[in-house]
């Protein structure tokens, strides 16, 4: 267990590595939280039920941050993430505006609630990728591949999947505004019950697509019809 609060640590700490004496402050939550996590345990609680009591403790990591010095440049979050090995890593809830991800490998990663508006994610390997409840407003995912991901209740108002690979990804229930896919595999990319408003897909397969129940404004309708895409029981707003 000593092992998994370490490793979720690192992961909530990742953006903030060149904080100077952000290792100090790290070690001294670790022992803090170690102690939480023993008197959790002490009381009865199962090792699990102790262990999530012991991370939802801990709270806003950016206020921990911003206590340092408010005022300092150091206090800055590290926005490149480029060429990062962050398979399967924990960042959820995380503030990451205008972060960059090249060549990243995070296949399983967990940015479940985390606010990724403007960042940048380009031949990044995001394949079972958790988006839930993502805020990915202005993202550009470009040359990427995705499959496995899950992007239930994400927020994608104007983000861009260029020459991307969706195969299979359900977009299904969300809302789509001003949302561009430009040469993007759908095939086999789901819909269902989406509401899309002013949506693009210039040269992406829209006839692989699945857009059952979906519902859309005219131009999107128009357009997607003009590329022969199924558009039965597909309602019109």
């Amino acid at each position: 267990m000593s092992k998994r609060l370490r490793k979720y640590l690192d992961s909530q700490f990742t953006p903030y590595q060149d904080v100077e004496g952000i290792n100090e402050i790290k070690e001294q939550l670790y022992k803090d939280l170690q102690e939480k996590l023993n008197e959790l345990q002490s009381i009865g609680l199962d090792a699990e039920e102790a262990f999530q009591k012991t991370v939802q403790s801990i709270g806003d990591i950016s206020e921990i941050i911003e206590s340092i010095d408010p005022d300092s440049p150091d206090t800055q979050l590290l926005t490149d993430f480029s060429k990062s090995l962050l398979v399967g890593a924990d960042l959820r809830n995380v503030k990451l505006v205008d972060g960059e991800f090249k060549k990243s490998a995070l296949e399983g990663a967990d940015f479940s609630y985390s606010d990724l508006t403007n960042c940048s994610f380009e031949s990044s390997d995001l394949r079972n990728v958790i988006f839930e409840g993502t805020n990915l407003t202005d993202a550009k995912i470009v040359k990427s591949i995705l499959g496995g991901a899950q992007f239930k209740e994400a927020v994608l108002d104007k983000t861009l999947f260029d020459r991307s690979d969706l195969t299979g990804v359900s977009l299904n229930g969300l809302t789509l505004n001003n949302t561009e896919f430009i040469k993007t595999v759908l095939e086999g990319t789901t819909f269902k019950h989406t509401v899309l408003k002013n949506v693009s897909f210039k040269n992406s397969p829209v006839k692989e697509a699945v857009f059952d129940s979906a519902m859309m404004d005219k131009l999107t309708y128009a357009l997607l019809e003009g590329y022969d895409a199924d558009l039965e029981n597909v309602t019109k707003i």
